[in-house]
């Protein structure tokens, strides 16, 4: 859940300019969010909030940073370069430990039809072995409600493969010895389904603020895991960004 309301929220001050060929908007937001994918618990976390576009060059949010291979008024197919987040030892279970964030290989192809832009993409851990695939399928539908509000409320389902889904809720020989729960291995699967509205509300020509709410559904195998202490989780952030 974590990874898809930074990613919205990362976008939103500038969505209404997300696909103009020169851009730029930096800032940082604060997120109120699950210690990991199935936690009980939550933490505050930093948010840099980036979307960055020069010609075919992008970095932003949970895009990461890559290049548009096909660019035109509906269509977008590109590749990039994406960051997929790990989880600290103190935020799970004792005796799991922690769990390193990944760099991960991104493909993705976005079709805007009425408004409604649907985007599919993979992400593929390039920097750990046994992080694996994980793929989504979003919807998002801008609003914009005046000149200075837009809203945006999307939709995604995510699947993940094996190596993904026992990287991030299986329990193998050593983590349940140390931790004292069973061993659970769980198999390629739907991993969750997130509901999210982003709000951007440009304060001035430069300053804009932008805000998130989700609520993610943990699908499958996923809550079968003995890490899983609440399968269904909302989470939060704000933050503001200045566009240049």
């Amino acid at each position: 859940m974590l990874g898809s309301v930074v990613a919205e929220a990362s976008a939103a001050g500038t969505e209404d300019e997300k696909h103009s060929d020169h851009k730029t908007a930096i800032g940082l937001g604060v997120g109120y969010v699950p210690r990991f994918e199935g936690s009980d618990h939550y933490r505050v976390r930093e948010v840099p909030l980036i979307n960055i576009q020069r010609g075919r060059f992008f970095a932003r949010g949970g895009d990461g940073i890559g290049v548009d291979l096909v660019k035109g008024e509906r269509i977008r197919i590109g590749a990039s370069v994406a960051w997929m987040l790990g989880y600290r030892s103190k935020d799970v279970p004792a005796g799991i430990g922690k769990l390193d964030d990944s760099i991960g290989a991104r493909m993705f192809a976005s079709v805007n039809f009425g408004g409604l832009t649907t985007t599919l993409s993979a992400t593929k851990a390039v920097s750990e072995d046994d992080r694996g695939l994980a793929a989504s399928a979003s919807f998002a539908y801008p609003m914009r409600v005046s000149e200075r509000l837009t809203i945006i409320p999307t939709t995604s389902v995510n699947w993940a493969d094996a190596e993904y889904m026992s990287s991030y809720f299986g329990v193998d020989a050593g983590r349940a010895e140390r931790s004292g729960l069973p061993q659970y291995a769980p198999s390629s699967g739907f991993k969750d389904v997130t509901l999210q509205l982003v709000a951007s509300y440009r304060l001035t020509d430069h300053w804009t603020l932008a805000s998130a709410a989700g609520f993610t559904k943990l699908m499958d195998n996923a809550t079968d895991s003995p890490l899983v202490e609440r399968k269904q989780q909302p989470g939060m952030m704000i933050g503001v960004s200045y566009v240049f």
